[in-house]
């Protein structure tokens, strides 16, 4: 397997404060005071010592906050600006997408800017002209295509930006954070291309601060932090290093992937110590924060009381983008508020076969808690999730979001041809 990146004590240094050169006499005065800049003016280290190597078919998930170097390393590797300090090496064809639009000319319609990013990448007319149908069906824009791409929103923008760089005959592929532009399912569908892309041999560097997309997508994982790294390591270490510093952001990355902690939550109506502890929310088995339409949801409420209690209540609202209840749904409604064994923790339940709700976007649950008599705990808001569309009755079509707000997975349907004597 051989090399396809060499990086070698790349360092790069800034002057923080350092203004625009303006004549050819600024430029020399800039040279010649080298020196005296040195010393007089502030020296920012964007990156230090950075060293590695990556292979054919590695997937390198790039991880740190915001200002640790991880977009300059890959205009570093993209040739858009030069390391102070330090090599690399590139085996192979790049393409880079760092910023919405990155290589696009505003002007030219998405068909040509096709044409261009293809070019510039060294690929020839013929070979885009096969790849052009692909690129255009993935983007979801084939109603724009012809269009001027400075009409385009920035969601537009990076799908057809990612679709020319991922289809073309690359590689190398370099992706930074532009994915969060896109829509959830767009997301998806990137990630999956993405993770074709690195096992048919190809090489992907991968930006992002969604740990569960780094985690399942790499290989290897690189953490920064102001700059600096450790050198490459698993995916797992580079990620687990990256929360053990950043201790914040272990609630976020739970939420992520559908573990919601009610403990300290803004809307909490009871005591932190009690009540409502965690939500756990699961789609087809899986925890998750995005559901799918007519596929299992199921929802666990972890509880706390500071007394033995029975007779329990409790339940759940789903709410809308506009703050609209969808759903609302507790035990009672059920028929199993019943005597139970009092106790004072517990794990409650709630399972929805196929879920009823269609249409893409953002929802909300609320939860409440208590007895028969008494509501102990109250949050709104505690849980946010994605739902996705989905083929509810497997025919191979979806149904009008426009239309269907609720679906019944269980519908029949039959067609009787009557003859003429039946008439």
């Amino acid at each position: 397997m051989s090399t396809t990146i060499k990086v070698e004590e790349i360092s790069k240094e800034y002057f923080l404060g350092t203004r625009k050169i303006n004549s050819l006499r600024e430029s020399l005065s800039q040279t010649f005071s080298y020196t005296f800049r040195k010393q007089q003016r502030e020296i920012f280290w964007a990156l230090k010592n950075i060293t590695f190597d990556l292979n054919e078919g590695d997937v390198l998930g790039i991880v740190g906050k915001n200002g640790a170097g991880k977009s300059t390393l890959l205009k570093i590797l993209s040739r858009i600006t030069h390391p102070t300090q330090g090599r690399f090496e590139l085996t192979g064809r790049l393409a880079s997408l760092l910023e919405v639009g990155t290589g696009f000319h505003p002007e030219l319609t998405g068909r040509e800017n096709i044409f261009l990013n293809g070019t510039l990448l060294g690929m020839k007319k013929k070979e885009i002209r096969l790849r052009f149908d692909e690129i255009v069906a993935f983007s979801g824009i084939d109603k724009f295509i012809d269009t001027p791409v400075k009409h385009y929103s920035s969601g537009m923008y990076v799908r057809l930006a990612f679709s020319v760089a991922a289809h073309l005959e690359t590689d190398l592929l370099l992706v930074d954070e532009v994915l969060a532009v896109g829509d959830v399912a767009f997301q998806k569908k990137c990630l999956g291309k993405m993770k074709d892309i690195s096992q048919s041999g190809k090489t992907v560097l991968f930006v992002s601060h969604n740990m569960a997309a780094v985690q399942s997508l790499s290989n290897k994982g690189l953490h920064l932090d102001n700059g600096a790294s450790r050198g490459i390591q698993s995916i797992e270490e580079a990620v687990n290093d990256y929360l053990q510093r950043n201790t914040e952001l272990i609630e976020d990355i739970n939420k992520e992937i559908g573990i919601f902690n009610l403990s300290q939550h803004e809307n909490k109506s009871y005591n932190s110590n009690f009540g409502l502890q965690e939500a756990r929310l699961y789609c087809e088995g899986n925890l998750s924060n995005t559901l799918i339409s007519g596929k299992e949801m199921k929802l666990e409420i972890v509880t706390k009381n500071s007394m033995p209690i029975n007779k329990i209540l409790t339940g759940f609202v789903i709410n809308d983008q506009e703050g609209r209840p969808m759903i609302g749904i507790n035990n009672k409604h059920l028929g199993q508020l019943s005597e139970h064994e009092a106790f004072n923790n517990g794990i409650l339940t709630f399972t929805i076969p196929s879920f009823p709700l269609f249409g893409e976007g953002q929802y909300n649950i609320d939860l409440y808690w208590g007895n028969n008599e008494e509501c102990f705990d109250i949050i709104n808001h505690a849980i946010g999730f994605n739902l996705e569309l989905s083929d509810i009755y497997k025919s191979a079509h979806i149904l009008d979001k426009n239309l269907n707000k609720v679906v019944t997975p269980e519908v029949s349907f039959e067609l009787k041809i009557l003859d003429k004597s039946d008439r």
